[in-house]
C-alpha cells in the first residue's frame, strides 16, 4: 500500500540538510511542475529538499547527486525549498494524502506588476497521492485544484500572495487511469481539495506563529514583537515555572546576570518569548492581555483543562477562535487561530 505520511528522511552527504523522500513501485504515474523531472509520465520517487536561502547550484546535478548517493533509480522528480522541511505538514481526506513544506519569506501574488520580486526559494512545494488512476485530463485538473486550495488556505491564513515565485507541486497515482475528472467538485478533486487545504494551512500557522516579522504590511521601521513583559508578585517565580513551562510546555531562558538578581522568569516556545517580572505592588492584569498565536488551538485548550485551568471560550473575534487562561496569578492570556472564515 503506498503512502505519503509521513515521508521518509534523508541527510544530504554534502551539507547535512534534511530531505523528505518518497520511493514507489513500478506502477505509479505522476504530473509535477517540479524543477527536476517536470512533465508527465511513470514516477518511481519524489524528494524534497532542503536547501539555503542563497542556492545558486544547478538544481539538476544536484537533484542527481543525491538521487544516485539514496540509491534511487529511474524517473523521479526533485523539489528544492528554503522552507525548513522537517516542519512538514499533512492532510489526508478518504484515502486522498498531501504533504507540505511551506515557506512564506517571499509571498506574492500570480498577476503581479512587471517590478515584482525575482526568484527566491522560499517556496510551498506539494506533494499528493490519489489512490486511483486519473486520465491526463483529470492529472492537469487535479494540479489546478491542487493550486486553488493552496491559494484558498494563504487567504484564510491572511496571506497576502497566492504563493511564492519558486511553488511546485506533484500530483502521483497508479497507471492505467481511467478516473475522467479532478476538478475540485468531482470525487477525487475535492478530496485533493480538502487534502490540500488542510496541509497547507497547518504549514502556513506553523510558520507565521515561528517567525515574528511577517508577510503583512508593516511601518517604516520594520516593527516586529520581541517579547511580552507581565508582572508576578515577589516570591512568585516557582508558580510562574509551574504554569507557563509545566502546563503551557515553554522553555525556560536564563536571564542575563545582571538582570538575574531582580528575580523573575523567561520562559520561550517557538518565537514567542514572555518575561515574568516581579512587581512589589502586584495586581494581576484582568484586561490587559498579549493575544497568542497557536498552531493547534484546540490541543492547547485540552492540555491546559487538563492541568485544572480553566479555559474560557470566546466567539466575538470574526474570523478567529479564541479562548482566555488566567496564569498563577490572574493575569490574563489570550489564545486564538483562525477558523477559516476569511
Amino acid at each position: 500500500m503506498i503512502t505519503l505520511v509521513p515521508p521518509g528522511v534523508l541527510v544530504q552527504p554534502d551539507n547535512g540538510r534534511p530531505a523528505l523522500v518518497w520511493s514507489f513501485p513500478d506502477g505509479v504515474r505522476a504530473l509535477s511542475t517540479a524543477v527536476v523531472g517536470g512533465g508527465l509520465g511513470p514516477c518511481r520517487w519524489v524528494v524534497n529538499v532542503e536547501v539555503d536561502d542563497q542556492y545558486h547550484r544547478d538544481p539538476v546535478a544536484h537533484v542527481a547527486e543525491l538521487a544516485g548517493a539514496w540509491g534511487l533509480t529511474g524517473p523521479g522528480a526533485g523539489l528544492l525549498t528554503a522552507a525548513v522541511v522537517a516542519e512538514s505538514a499533512a492532510g489526508t481526506d478518504r484515502g486522498v494524502e498531501c504533504v507540505a513544506t511551506v515557506g512564506l519569506s517571499h509571498p506574492a501574488y500570480a498577476a503581479a506588476s512587471a517590478s515584482a520580486g525575482a526568484w527566491t526559494p522560499g517556496t510551498i512545494n506539494t506533494v499528493c497521492w490519489v489512490p486511483v488512476g486519473l486520465s491526463d485530463g483529470a492529472l492537469v485538473n487535479a494540479v489546478v485544484t491542487a493550486t486553488e486550495a493552496k491559494a484558498q488556505a494563504l487567504a484564510d491564513a491572511g496571506v497576502r500572495g497566492t504563493g511564492t515565485p519558486s511553488d511546485a507541486i506533484v500530483v502521483c497515482c497508479p497507471e492505467g487511469g481511467g478516473e475522467p475528472y479532478g476538478g475540485p467538485r468531482s470525487l477525487w478533486g475535492q478530496r485533493i481539495a480538502n487534502a490540500v487545504h488542510q496541509a497547507t494551512s497547518a504549514g502556513a500557522q506553523r510558520w507565521l506563529i515561528a517567525n515574528t516579522v511577517t508577510n503583512r504590511e508593516s511601518g517604516a521601521f520594520g516593527l516586529g514583537l520581541h517579547h511580552v513583559q507581565l508582572a508576578i508578585p515577589p516570591g512568585g517565580e516557582e508558580p510562574a515555572r509551574a504554569f507557563y513551562v509545566g502546563v503551557l510546555g515553554m522553555t525556560e531562558v536564563p536571564k542575563p546576570p545582571v538582570l538575574a538578581a531582580r528575580g523573575g522568569v523567561w520562559v520561550r516556545a517557538d518565537r514567542l518569548e514572555i518575561h515574568l517580572g516581579v512587581e512589589d505592588d502586584f495586581r494581576p492584569a484582568r484586561k490587559a492581555h498579549p493575544g497568542i498565536a497557536v498552531a493547534d488551538l484546540d490541543g492547547l485548550a485540552a492540555r491546559v483543562a487538563a492541568a485544572g485551568v480553566d479555559v474560557r471560550w470566546d466567539g466575538d473575534f470574526p474570523g478567529y477562535r479564541r479562548c482566555y487562561v488566567s496564569d498563577s496569578f490572574g493575569n490574563r492570556l489570550e489564545f486564538l487561530s483562525p477558523d477559516g472564515s476569511r
